[in-house]
């Protein structure tokens, strides 16, 4: 057996096991998925369909393990405080453009194409995203959606239904 091999398979065998013990003793309830609950937004005239997130487990989820948005949708972030909110693509299975918003629903801040942070070491580097400008709403839609749409720090935002 070479000394690479002698070292690596101990390696992968600890960190299998301790896979297993991580998966088989956490809490069963922490495992179960609650769907998001809808909402309608539109941004100048563009209607887009929304899971919103307004609690801390939805902010920490996100869209991580998504599979894909469909056109015209995306996930909206409303925040209880006006502060600075950053978010990161960890877990994502796609690059997605994000929108910041004030507590006015001005757009304060736009980020196109972030790519997703999927493997171990991406997942480690995964940078935030996000301006230190305050905001109190945040929309995650699919790449390509801000320059499809022109979309720009003049264009509104409307909260039809949440």
């Amino acid at each position: 057996m070479s000394a690479k091999l002698q070292i690596l398979l101990p390696v992968f065998i600890f960190a299998v096991l301790i896979g297993i013990v991580g998966i088989t003793s956490f809490p069963e309830d922490k495992l179960s998925y609650v769907e998001p609950h809808m909402g309608l937004i539109s941004i100048d005239d563009t209607l887009i369909k929304v899971s919103i997130a307004d609690n801390n487990s939805e902010y920490i989820g996100g869209m991580m393990f998504q599979d894909q948005l469909n056109t015209n949708e995306g996930m909206f972030f409303v925040f209880d405080d006006f502060s600075t909110h950053k978010v990161w693509a960890l877990n994502m299975q796609f690059p997605i453009d994000i929108i910041w918003f004030d507590e006015n629903k001005n757009i304060i801040h736009l980020e196109e194409n972030i790519k997703p942070c999927k493997s171990v070491v991406e997942n480690i580097l995964c940078d935030k995203k996000g301006p230190e400008k305050f905001s109190k709403y945040i929309l995650e839609v699919n790449r390509g959606f801000i320059s499809k749409f022109n979309i720009n720090e003049s264009s509104q935002l409307k909260i039809l239904v949440l």
